[in-house]
C-alpha cells in the first residue's frame, strides 16, 4: 500500500475508533469505553507513525 493510500487507511480507522466512543458515551457503556479507547489510542498512534 502506498504511503497516502496507507495514511488515508489508518486515518479512517482512527474515525471509526472515534465513532464507536461517541456510541458507547451516548449508551454510558463505560466498561465498553475502557476497551474502545485503548482501540483508538492504537489507531492514532498507528496513524501517527506514517504522517
Amino acid at each position: 500500500m502506498n504511503r497516502p493510500a496507507l495514511r488515508a487507511h489508518l486515518r479512517a480507522k482512527v474515525n471509526r475508533a472515534a465513532q464507536r466512543l461517541r456510541e458507547l458515551h451516548a449508551m454510558r457503556d463505560w466498561e465498553g469505553i475502557k476497551v474502545a479507547l485503548q482501540a483508538y489510542w492504537q489507531a492514532d498512534n498507528e496513524w501517527r507513525a506514517v504522517l
